[in-house]
């Protein structure tokens, strides 16, 4: 026995609802008749004969035979339980009442009873291929229901053709130029509607892999990002595109333009290297990924292909990974440098109020620099270059208002921790190492070694060499 169009329609839906993209979320009805139509489009041609089934009919069928209501509490042998609440409509933007479906792909954990539309919104109903009716969905190879329901409709369809023809030709021996039931108008309209809803050649940048929270969490670093994947994808690429140009880097890279960002040719060199690999696996992405095609697989590829240009300074796909995910969540890659990274001045506040201090405090390790610890430098910043750096604020009028003042007194009562220290240093153009078999420290100008040193003269000769 043929099915009626109205069955065909809740057995497509048990088909989409089965899709691992779809299924344990709340999507609105307007979201599941758009998923239908995409994933079967001639669904829409079979025939009036039938009964079509319009989204009322399809809301009707599912809360009335098919699904429970969340909020009774009661489980649902099917695993598909729904919900309304009047709100504005996510698609059209006009208030009224909106109905939600949720389907359990394991049937055994029931979704929490939601308390507000905003409990159950639709993360696809704002996605521009969906409100644009340019989404296709893939098929499930996974699912044998999907087959199922394609021969029906395939079946649906030449019958529905078969009848037109019919009809066409005991039309044309009665006289009348057209089908019984059919006026002009509904023929244009049908022109219209084929051209705006017709198959679009199917490629890997429809498929609904796009719309999921996973390509948003895999390519804009969120799983409620917002924008189209595809399209951010596309834009990324072609920044990515003028790092090769002069000073293109800084198209990517966070904070280009801060004091003191400047990158070394090094650091630039390598930025450049990401941008390549990146660029690549981004183009591929775009051709294979979520098409049984993991991202792994796909920045693999992106090295091999690489490869053949003469780059090699990646060998792991996991590098292009990292790459990815510092980069994806703003298009930027961080900057090299930790303290331009986080907004902070290049140069340290209390260094601009009191030039002098980097050299005090050169002067004072390079006179400990046998036994210099940052601890040491820590303990003379406390207890005589912040007090001696106070006495002279003290000398000007109206020193208490004077932000320098306030802030060398401020490290006095809190002295600076052993992290902001150690970063005044490196500021500073010095670095702090433990000692080592291949650490020489000249000591033979301190001033214990020069008394020793004057010490053994007089005593060798006076005494020795007599």
């Amino acid at each position: 026995m043929a099915l009626t169009k109205k069955s065909l329609y809740m057995l497509a839906w048990c088909t989409i609802a089965a899709n691992p993209l779809f299924s344990d979320k709340w999507l609105c009805a307007e979201t599941w008749y758009r998923l239908i139509n995409a994933r079967y489009p001639t669904l829409r041609y079979t025939g009036q004969d039938n009964a079509a089934v319009n989204r009322g009919q399809m809301t009707t069928a599912l809360t009335t035979y098919y699904s429970s209501d969340a909020a009774s509490g009661l489980e649902n042998p099917n695993g598909v339980y729904y919900a309304w609440f009047k709100h504005d409509d996510p698609y059209t933007g006009k208030p009224g009442r909106v109905h939600y479906f949720y389907y359990d792909s394991t049937k055994e954990n029931m979704p929490t009873p939601p308390r507000s539309w905003r409990d159950v919104a639709d993360p696809y109903a704002k996605s521009v291929q969906m409100v644009e009716r340019r989404v296709q969905v893939v098929r499930n190879r996974n699912n044998a229901e999907e087959a199922k329901v394609e021969r029906s409709i395939r079946a649906l369809v030449d019958k529905k053709n078969k009848d037109d023809n019919e009809r066409l030709i005991k039309a044309r021996n009665a006289g009348s130029g057209g089908l019984d039931g059919m006026d002009e108008d509904d023929d244009d309209d049908s022109n219209e509607d084929d051209k705006s809803n017709g198959e679009e050649k199917l490629n890997n940048q429809n498929h609904m892999g796009w719309l999921s929270s996973e390509a948003g969490m895999l390519f804009l670093g969120s799983k409620d990002a917002d924008g189209d994947v595809v399209d951010i994808l596309q834009e990324r690429i072609g920044n990515l595109t003028k790092v090769l140009q002069v000073n293109g880097y800084k198209s990517v890279l966070q904070s280009a333009d801060d004091d003191g960002a400047e990158l070394n040719d090094h650091q630039k060199w390598h930025i450049g290297q990401k941008a390549i690999y990146l660029r690549e696996a981004y183009k591929l992405a775009l051709e294979k990924w979520g098409n049984q095609v993991n991202w792994m697989s796909i920045c693999t590829e992106a090295i091999d292909r690489v490869k053949e240009f003469g780059y090699s300074s990646v060998t792991s796909p996991r590098t292009v990974m990292d790459y990815n995910k510092a980069f994806r969540k703003d298009g930027l890659f961080p900057h090299p440098s930790y303290t331009i990274r986080l907004g902070k001045p290049p140069t340290p506040q209390v260094f601009e109020h009191f030039p002098q201090l980097p050299v005090r405090i050169k002067d004072f390790m390079l006179k400990n620099q046998a036994h210099f610890s940052v601890e040491l430098l820590r303990t003379e910043l406390q207890q005589d270059m912040f007090p001696a750096l106070v006495d002279e604020c003290k000398k000007s009028d109206g020193y208490e208002q004077d932000e320098g003042y306030v802030l060398a007194q401020h490290y006095i009562d809190k002295p600076p921790s052993y992290s902001t220290v150690l970063r005044w240093v490196h500021r500073m153009g010095l670095s702090y190492k433990t000692q080592s078999k291949s650490y020489m420290v000249d000591g033979h100008e301190n001033e214990e070694q020069r008394a020793h040193r004057d010490q053994h003269t007089r005593f060798y000769l006076a005494e020795l060499e007599l």
